[in-house]
């Protein structure tokens, strides 16, 4: 926890979710409007945020779907946590990994999109898929800088 806390000291930081928002590539937001309201409301006291992914999510338990089906939403990484939101139409799902419940994650890129995967210490499974590839980029260098 120790080593993690020395590389938060030099990554850029959102102190809001709009900030966040904004450090996005144009268009890559619009779908996902909600969701960062929804994450707005989710910040912790003394949390900030170091980067998001925006796709299709999966894992989360939305209401009235299968456990593993995807809806459109974000994966935010903050100094605390990862958390990921789902949207529906009617209906926002919020879950979170904090970092001393993660245990791994892996990445995939193809042609034009990534997908990144989050793994608990239990053994459960967020995922998002269809990241746009810069976004993944960045996002992917920021979870190795994390993780190493």
């Amino acid at each position: 926890m120790e080593q993690l806390e020395a590389r938060l000291e030099t990554m850029q930081k959102y102190q809001t979710a709009e900030e966040l928002k904004e450090s996005l590539p144009k268009g890559t937001t619009s779908m996902v409007k909600g969701c960062f309201k929804a994450l707005a409301n989710e910040q912790l006291n003394g949390e900030y945020f170091l980067g998001a992914f925006v796709g299709n999510v999966q894992g989360i338990n939305v209401v009235g779907s299968k456990k593993d089906a995807g809806t459109t939403g974000i994966m935010a990484i903050t100094n605390k946590r990862l958390i990921f939101i789902g949207k529906l139409l009617f209906n926002t799902k919020i879950e979170s990994l904090t970092w001393s419940n993660f245990d791994s994650y892996s990445a995939q890129k193809g042609m034009l999109f990534g997908e990144i995967t989050a793994m608990s210490r239990g053994g459960h499974k967020l995922r998002v898929t269809s990241i746009d590839k810069k976004v993944w980029q960045q996002g992917k260098q920021l979870l190795d800088e994390l993780t190493m």
